[in-house]
C-alpha cells in the first residue's frame, strides 16, 4: 500500500528544500518521440533508464540504443541528444564530483583499470540492490520529497551500493569519463576550459 507525502508544507517551507534542482536526482516522465539533451552539459549526468527505449547521441557516440535497466554516464561539457520513440522514464542524477572523498579516491583508484581498456559508451544493468533503491528513491520525488540532505545522502548511498555490489571493471566503465588519478583538478579543467 502506497502512502503520500505528509506535511508537504512542512517540507516545502524549509530551508533546505529545493525548487530546482542544481545537484541531485530527477525523475523525468516522455512522451512518445519526446527529446532530451543539451548541447554543453553543466553537470555530469548519471542516467537510469527505468522504462522505455531511448537513443542517445553524445560527442562521437551517434545513435545508441538503450532499455529499460540501462545506466550510462554523459560527462560534463558534452553535446548529447536523446529521444523516446515510444514514451518512458528515467532517473537522472546530475553531479560535478561525488560528494564524499571516500567515492572520489574510489574513482581516482579505477585509473589504472582505464588505462587498459577501451571506452565504448556501453550500458552497464541495472540489478538488485539497486533495483529498490531506485524505486524508493523514484517514490519519494515524485511525492515532493526535495531536501537537499535527502539528495545527499541518497548519492552517497548510490555510490556505496555501485562499491559494494559492481565488479571494478563495470564501475571504472560507467565513470570512464570522469575517472582521472586527480577527479577534482580534472572536474575543475572541464568546468573551466572554455572561459580561457
Amino acid at each position: 500500500m502506497e502512502n503520500k507525502l505528509l506535511y508537504i508544507e512542512e517540507h516545502m517551507s524549509c530551508q533546505n528544500y529545493m525548487t530546482t534542482i542544481e545537484t541531485g536526482f530527477k525523475f523525468i516522465e516522455f512522451t512518445e518521440d519526446t527529446e532530451l539533451g543539451e548541447d554543453d552539459t553543466s553537470k555530469n549526468y548519471l542516467l537510469f533508464f527505468l522504462k522505455g527505449d531511448f537513443t542517445v547521441s553524445y560527442n562521437q557516440f551517434h545513435n545508441r540504443t538503450f532499455q529499460t535497466g540501462d545506466m550510462i554516464l554523459i560527462p560534463r561539457s558534452s553535446s548529447f541528444k536523446g529521444v523516446a520513440k515510444k514514451g518512458g522514464n528515467l532517473l537522472s542524477m546530475f553531479f560535478d564530483v561525488p560528494e564524499s572523498s571516500c567515492d572520489k579516491l574510489v574513482l581516482q583508484s579505477l585509473s589504472e583499470i582505464c588505462k587498459e581498456k577501451e571506452y565504448k559508451f556501453e550500458p552497464i544493468k541495472i540489478r538488485y540492490p539497486l533495483t529498490p533503491f531506485l524505486e524508493i528513491l523514484t517514490y519519494c520525488i515524485r511525492n515532493s520529497m526535495n531536501c537537499s540532505h535527502l539528495h545527499d545522502l541518497m548519492q552517497r548511498e548510490l555510490f556505496f551500493l555501485l562499491r559494494g555490489f559492481y565488479e571494478k571493471e563495470e564501475i571504472a566503465m560507467l565513470f570512464y569519463p570522469i575517472i582521472g588519478k586527480r577527479i577534482d583538478f580534472k572536474d575543475f579543467v572541464m568546468h573551466n576550459y572554455t572561459k580561457v
